[in-house]
């Protein structure tokens, strides 16, 4: 099952995406972001 987290790069997001990577594939896991600047943290741990 894929899924989708928006608002990855709030602090709920954050948190979220860090749970889910737990119990779940990092493949299956897609992230959506409004502003892409602020992802870069995300990127750099491999996560978009």
């Amino acid at each position: 099952m894929k899924y989708l987290i928006t608002g990855a790069t709030g602090h709920l997001g954050r948190l979220v995406v860090q749970e889910l990577s737990k119990q779940v594939p990092i493949n299956n896991i897609r992230l959506g972001v409004h502003t892409p600047a602020k992802a870069t943290g995300l990127f750099q741990k491999g996560w978009i």
